[in-house]
């Protein structure tokens, strides 16, 4: 070969190369549980490897915002791996999965320990992400700069915010984040005269972690200080709340109301009741207490209910589901922490919970007032989902209510003539 055909084919090479550099390597998830959303200013280095400048509050990634020309917010999300132990970090601005380490072949997510259970980033200030993991019994704070290039240390010489951990005796199931959070855009005038965001000033009044242990029956407490300057944070000791044993025998769910045709509102739209072949009529609703296969608390799944008060935390409530006992724990919550208060009778062990905001009282389109909530619970004996009155000020506040009103072979074979569970 050549002098001159040597200097040709490596000329094609680099070219080739150079034409490549920005193609975006498919790559599949492993075993995704959990994932929380961010936003952040990355630059697209080459194919799935992105520096890191700042992060940006969740709100401020939208379409609608101009940016100045330095700035390209991102929308992502971190995502568990159970099979691998790690968090990855995807783009749903291009569909990208981000790469840590540009010296192993493939796409790279960066190692969190075994089992990670839960995920959570604030969604005001998410300099940190936080990562439970069961097997390894921990829960980790990590610099969010960490998660997206697997690096932890700034190129621009800014403080570098270390991994912090806690172990706990027994695997932790799930991982909440609350705080009271705020922030400020920044902006500056463009060379057109045009008003533009360069960025935003965050800051943290409080925040805390709150960690399920199924295997213990208990629910930790995380206090976190955030210096807001520097985005430094310091994880304190967690209080331990060990949740009391209930079973059937030891509470008494609320009376649910009569079933009606308005029964329908809650999982099909306004008039369904009408359709031929349904049959509705006034009935009372059976609603059997179980209990799970063994005794005491399993808390494994946290849902933080924000209320109705913007911005001011005397509302806000940590519900805790339990998949041993017929019970939703309650806290409520404020920027001293967590006190428990009483529990939502649930009459079945649950797994998931989740509540909605404020919603008319029928589906009609002329009902435009909001004013009730629910409560939905998976439980976990069957996987049915249970529908309980979640607002404050009825009668029958945490009572699980009827969906399904009439006669029909379900409920006939059921041994009802009103469910009070959803099942598929």
């Amino acid at each position: 070969m050549t002098r001159i055909s040597l200097v040709v084919l490596c000329a094609l090479a680099v070219a080739s190369c150079s034409r490549g550099a920005t193609n975006i390597v498919l790559s599949s998830l492993d075993r995704s549980e959990k994932i929380d959303l961010f936003c952040a200013d990355v630059v697209q280095l080459t194919g799935n490897l992105f520096d890191f400048r700042q992060v940006l509050p969740l709100e401020l990634c939208d379409d609608d915002i101009t940016f100045s020309d330095e700035l390209d917010p991102q929308f992502l999300g971190s995502v568990t791996q159970t099979e691998s132990g790690t968090v990855a970090v995807v783009n749903f601005s291009n569909n990208a999965i981000f790469d840590t380490n540009r010296t192993v072949p493939g796409v790279t997510a960066l190692a969190v320990g075994e089992q990670p259970t839960a995920v959570q980033v604030s969604s005001v200030d998410s300099r940190y992400t936080y990562v439970s993991s069961f097997s390894s019994k921990s829960v980790q704070a990590i610099s969010t700069r960490e998660v997206i290039t697997g690096n932890p240390i700034p190129e621009d010489g800014s403080p570098v915010l270390p991994r912090e951990e806690f172990r706990f005796d027994a695997g932790p199931q799930d991982l909440a984040l609350y705080e009271l959070a705020t922030f400020e855009a920044l902006t500056e005038t463009d060379d057109e005269g045009e008003e533009v965001v360069t960025g935003a000033l965050t800051n943290v009044e409080f925040r805390f972690l709150y960690v399920a242990i199924p295997d213990l029956g208990q629910v930790a407490e995380i206090r976190v200080d955030v210096n807001n300057a520097t985005g430094e944070q310091t994880l304190g000791t967690p209080s331990i709340f060990t949740l009391p044993t209930l079973d059937c025998d030891a509470v008494t769910g609320v009376e649910p109301p009569l079933s009606d045709e308005s029964d329908y509102n809650r999982i099909c739209p306004q008039s369904f009741e009408d359709r031929l072949g349904r049959f509705i009529k006034t009935v009372d609703t059976t609603v059997p207490c179980v209990d799970g296969a063994d005794s005491g608390p399993s808390p494994v799944s946290l849902t933080v209910d924000k209320g109705r008060l913007e911005d001011d935390p005397s509302d806000d409530i940590l519900l805790v589901a339990d998949a041993n006992q017929p019970v939703i724990h309650r806290f409520a919550l404020s920027d001293s922490g967590a006190s428990e208060i009483e529990p939502i009778v649930s009459l079945a062990p649950t797994i998931e919970v989740e509540v909605t905001p404020y919603v008319p009282a029928t589906s009609d389109p002329d009902d435009r007032v909001a004013t009730l909530r629910y409560l939905y619970a998976i439980t976990a004996d069957d996987g049915s989902v249970l529908a309980i009155d979640y607002t404050e000020t009825s009668d029958t506040f945490g009572a699980v209510l009827p969906v399904l009103a009439g006669v029909n072979a379900r409920a006939t074979e059921e041994g009802v003539e009103a469910r009070n569970r959803v099942r598929s």
